[in-house]
């Protein structure tokens, strides 16, 4: 179950990550009726991602619960020293989200798009080191 919920939650991050990319083609694309069709997929789209943040929020709460639950806090391991990282980088990222969600100004873009890089990281290290045991 531990699994399960991780899975689930890396699923839902990378969904919410894909943003990024999405965002970058249109910035970067030559062909405007491309650009005004990638960005009206993308206006749709950003109706569900504080949704998604939040559910994948849930998990990710979810699994670190069942985590220290199974194996408790005492005798750490690179992989709950990572997760643990990476749930406080996440927290940080969805207040970052929330705050700018508030007042969206270049500053707290910019934060909130490095929260989420430096978060997808240290996920992706978490998964590294849980396939290292």
């Amino acid at each position: 179950m531990i699994l399960l919920t991780g899975y689930i939650a890396s699923c839902l991050i990378l969904f919410n990550s894909g943003y990024y990319v999405l965002f970058l083609l249109i910035r970067k694309s030559r062909n405007r009726l491309r650009q005004v069709r990638m960005a009206k997929i993308a206006k749709r789209l950003m109706l569900y991602h504080r949704k998604i943040a939040v559910l994948s929020g849930v998990f990710v709460v979810l699994h670190a619960g069942q985590a220290i639950v199974a194996y408790g806090l005492t005798d750490l391991r690179p992989v709950q020293w990572t997760g643990l990282a990476a749930l406080s980088f996440y927290l940080v990222l969805l207040s970052s989200g929330w705050i700018r969600n508030q007042k969206a100004t270049g500053r707290r873009k910019r934060a909130h798009r490095m929260m989420a890089l430096s978060a997808l990281m240290l996920i992706i290290i978490h998964a590294g080191t849980s396939l290292l045991n």
